[in-house]
């Protein structure tokens, strides 16, 4: 099988770099706001309108669009027996949308469901097992269920909801997200090979038929959260125990032999826990969150360049949170912009807030 060197064609670029203090909190303008709505997934579609998933305390699936000023597009809010959720959402071309549906009836099934405008134009019920993520693959959607807690299971499906190959990868892998490369597709999360384990970081190449699986641990006790490539470059965001505390890792990978994570450790207060990455600039950014209760909530943005050198690190106040639950980073035109899930202050409703960052610390050069 052909080496992933050989699919990405890039140079490892590993070195370890002293962390900066971050600059001084920016204000961030919040584009788009909803209350009692816990987002569990998104998705960005070829005008850059944003299609959010998840679930409202009672629990009822909502879905939401929006473009990037905050305008409201269409919605969607269910109201089913025994409560639903939405939990992967992709864009197939022309306004629509296939989501992953999951309803809690007397029998709990898991739906594929072709969106139109805010309206269900086709339903697909899948195979009994647990079905966790979504994600865009050519000419269809890439499906990960499992049989058991600790079991993984990868699926093809095509917009008409036929299953077109099915693969089992086994025990102990957990994927956070699947990027779909010429020649077969790359499953990015951790691997734990037994349960004395912490896990080990873990990249799977699958080929475009989903029968050969070619698998990476750059690092141990180490998992991989989000993934992104940008001019030939494979980039890599996660997370380490590293100096008794988890920390955020950033990577540029070229091969099997030199997948080696760039640690980068901030000047922080707390735990670092990292959400998300997006191509910017020539480099790319990363948004985590720090865990403690002695310092009010913030979102803690940096920026690195092609090189994994960080050229800067800030942090956006999010005052009305007690504590930021996920966040996914999005880019229009130069822009950036942060989708963030936490919950309020004097309770544990789940909000959603659409905030414009700003990049006022330079270009990632």
């Amino acid at each position: 099988m052909k080496k992933l060197c050989f699919l990405l064609t890039i140079t490892l670029l590993c070195q370890c770099f002293a962390a900066g203090v971050a600059s001084p909190a920016q204000a961030s303008e919040i584009l788009f706001a909803a209350e009692d709505f816990e987002v569990l997934c998104s998705a960005q579609d070829e005008n850059g309108n944003l299609c959010i998933g998840g679930r409202t305390k009672m629990p009822k699936g909502r879905l939401i669009c929006v473009d990037t000023t905050g305008n409201l597009l269409w919605s969607v809010e269910n109201d089913l027996p025994g409560g639903d959720w939405y939990s992967g959402i992709v864009p197939c071309g022309d306004g629509r949308y296939m989501a992953l549906h999951q309803q809690n009836d007397s029998s709990f099934t898991h739906h594929l469901e072709v969106i139109e405008q805010g309206q269900v134009v086709q339903t697909t019920q899948l195979p009994d097992e647990q079905a966790f993520s979504l994600y865009p693959a050519e000419d269809g959607v890439l499906l990960l269920t499992g049989g058991a807690i600790d079991a993984t299971h990868l699926s093809k499906w095509s917009y008409d909801g036929e299953q077109l190959w099915k693969l089992d990868f086994g025990k102990g892998y957990r994927f956070y997200e699947v990027l779909t490369l010429q020649e077969g597709y790359l499953g990015i999360g951790y691997h734990i090979p037994d349960h004395d384990s912490a896990g080990d970081a873990a990249v799977c190449l699958i080929d475009k038929d989903g029968q050969s699986v070619q698998e990476y641990f750059p690092k141990k006790d180490s998992r991989w959260i989000d993934a992104a490539i940008s001019d030939g470059m494979l980039y890599l965001f996660g997370e380490t125990e590293h100096e008794e505390l988890f920390k955020g890792i950033v990577a540029a990978n070229a091969s099997a032999e030199g997948m080696e994570p760039v640690i980068y450790t901030p000047d922080t207060q707390g735990e670092l826990i990292p959400f998300s990455l997006v191509p910017m600039d020539g480099g790319f950014l990363t948004a985590s969150s720090q865990w403690n209760r002695l310092i009010p909530t913030v979102l803690t943005l940096t920026r690195f360049n092609r090189e994994c050198r960080s050229v800067g690190t800030f942090t956006c106040p999010m005052a009305d949170l007690r504590a930021i639950c996920d966040c996914w980073l999005f880019s229009k035109n130069g822009q950036a912009f942060a989708l963030v899930c936490g919950t309020v202050e004097g309770s544990f409703q789940y909000v959603a807030r659409l905030v414009q960052i700003p990049l006022g610390i330079g270009s990632a050069r």
